[in-house]
């Protein structure tokens, strides 16, 4: 056999099997990375602080924009509509907790008022 259809043939084969083998792979490593008792740990404090109605200044909550010093300022002439926020941040519509920086209800979507 010559040398150039050996070279042809591995090559071939290298690309069929290689994406194959790098998708186990991934799916394997992501396997180990949910089954890591950390990821269970920080899945079970934000179940906490779900069912506990506390939530904080971090991660997730905080997005870009959501900053009171990134935003340009409302009237509530711009912003329209009902609001719905009480003096210690529970949606009056349908009293879910909400963060003190929140616009919108995280449950029912209504505008909080500030």
């Amino acid at each position: 056999m010559d040398w150039e259809v050996t070279f042809r043939l591995l090559l071939t084969g290298f690309c069929i099997v290689a994406p194959t083998l790098l998708y186990v792979g991934l799916v394997r490593a992501l396997e180990r990375l949910r089954d890591d008792p950390f990821v269970e740990r920080v899945l079970l404090q934000m179940d906490e602080e779900f069912e506990s109605g506390r939530r904080g200044p971090r991660g997730t909550h905080r997005s870009v924009g959501s900053h009171p010093s990134s935003r340009p300022p409302e009237s509530p002439a711009d912003r329209g509509g009902e609001s719905y926020r009480t003096p210690d941040g529970v949606c009056s519509r349908c009293s879910a907790p909400n963060p003190p920086y929140a616009t919108f209800c995280d449950d029912c979507l209504a505008r909080l008022s500030n």
